[in-house]
This record gives structure tokens, C-alpha cells and sequence, in this order.
């Protein structure tokens, strides 16, 4: 099947973004629930699932992955 998050103007906008290196917001906000604590993670009702769901379905990468301009990639280094 085709999604359809890929088809008309969003599909365009979508597109544009990933060649300019634009991410997704729900990205960002995985980016934030995996620097919570497990109580945190409880407490806020978030499960492993919802984190592995939203990462499918936005095609967000995992945060080692990230390099750019002040990441090092070689921590205590």
C-alpha cells in the first residue's frame, strides 16, 4: 500500500524537509521521553510500544545516530 503521507502537498512538504535536514516534531518529543527516567516514563503513561510506534511512524533515527557540529561521538573522550 502506499501512505498517504507521502502523496500531494504534504508529501512535497515532507520531502523538502528531509533534503534540508528538517525533523519531524514528534521526533523531537521521542527525543525527550528517552532521556526520562522509567518512573518518569510511568508516571507520564508512556510505554516502550508508543516510543517504538512513533519512531516507525516517523522515521525517526535513534539518537546515537546523530552526528553534526558539538556531538562527539566518542563519549569520555
Amino acid at each position: 500500500m502506499i501512505d498517504p503521507r507521502t502523496r500531494g502537498a504534504q508529501g512535497l512538504v515532507r520531502l523538502i524537509g528531509s533534503l534540508t535536514g528538517a525533523v519531524d516534531p514528534r521526533c523531537i518529543e521521542l527525543s525527550k521521553w528517552q532521556g526520562l527516567s522509567i518512573q518518569e516514563r510511568a508516571a507520564a503513561h508512556i510505554t516502550d510500544k508508543a516510543m517504538a510506534d512513533v519512531e516507525r511512524e516517523h522515521g525517526c533515527e535513534a539518537p546515537a545516530a546523530r552526528v553534526g557540529p558539538g556531538i562527539n561521538p566518542l563519549p569520555g573522550r
